[in-house]
């Protein structure tokens, strides 16, 4: 299990430096943000699931899982931005509001817990041995209700937004299929906790599962707008180039038009501003510019 959280812990920070970085270049990508936020709040997760397998102090691994509901709180709330903004659905201001009230009160109700948002009763420790893994300490106890609610909104997050996803961006099946391995996930774990089941949580497997294919689906992303954006570049420049010669043309035969009355030079002068203005938007579109635009 130590190998494992800690190759997880490294690939969410990475995929969050990484995802940061590009939400962050300007102009700002708020899908980019958000999933590394995502990252970030996975990596902590797995850094504090390590601290808690591997100690035996019940009071350390009380305030453990006081600071590991915390952070899936937070996971879930950004996640849930996320999925809105890549799936390109946009949920009613009460419903935004709604849900971070939600939150906020299970987020207060596990700071007031005396045995966090988990347990009803004090926790006792039992240990496993799970096979090829390290001897791993957990905690057994009566459920609080709130924890339902807990798994109730990653439930409910995962699986409309995977519907959102299916039906809004029904090419993206890493995503499809990330949200539908973490959802089933969540339901093993709810399951594990009623029955007082002594196996390893299933849903780190599933969240470190989830980062990799959507990192990946992100990375095909980025790349498909980055072809996308060279081609749009290549087609600006090709018209450019088209315009040189009528805008040659057309000065040639300024200069040639006779300019006798006031009003012919008036209008010759008109005609030439707007060759002129024509010719500096050409001038434009040159490739180094069009780039420092983007970058702007």
């Amino acid at each position: 299990m130590t190998a494992f959280l800690w190759a997880g812990c490294g690939f969410a920070c990475a995929s969050a430096i990484m995802f940061m970085a590009l939400g962050m270049s300007k102009p700002r990508d708020w899908k980019y943000i958000t999933f590394a936020g995502a990252m970030f709040f996975l990596a902590s997760y797995f850094t504090l699931q390590q601290a808690f397998y591997n100690s035996d102090s019940l009071n350390f691994k009380i305030e453990v899982v006081r600071w590991q509901v915390n952070v899936a709180l937070l996971y879930h709330g950004v996640f849930a931005a996320f999925l809105c903004l890549y799936s390109g659905w946009r949920p009613h201001r009460f419903l935004t509001w709604g849900a971070g009230a939600y939150l906020l009160i299970l987020f207060v109700a596990n700071w007031v817990s005396p045995y966090t948002l988990y347990f009803t009763a004090p926790p006792k420790i039992s240990t496993i041995t799970p096979i090829g893994a390290d001897t791993i300490h957990l905690l057994e106890a009566p459920l609080n209700g709130f924890v339902v609610a807990l798994f109730a909104f990653g439930a409910v997050t995962h699986s409309w937004g995977a519907y959102q996803i299916r039906r809004l961006q029904p090419g993206k099946k890493l995503v499809f299929a990330a949200l539908m391995i973490t959802l089933s996930a969540l339901g093993l774990d709810l399951v594990r906790d009623a029955v007082g089941g002594n196996w390893p949580y299933s849903i780190e497997f599933a969240t470190a599962l989830l980062a990799m294919l959507m990192s990946l689906e992100l990375a095909i992303d980025f790349r498909r707008k980055e072809t996308q954006l060279a081609r749009a570049l290549d087609t600006t420049i090709h018209i450019r180039d088209q315009l040189n010669t009528p805008l040659q043309t057309l000065t040639i035969g300024l200069d040639l038009l006779p300019a006798e009355t006031p009003e012919q030079r008036s209008l010759i002068s008109r005609l030439r501003a707007s060759v002129e203005r024509l010719e500096s938007l050409g001038r434009g579109l040159h490739k180094s510019e069009l780039l420092k635009n983007q970058k702007l």
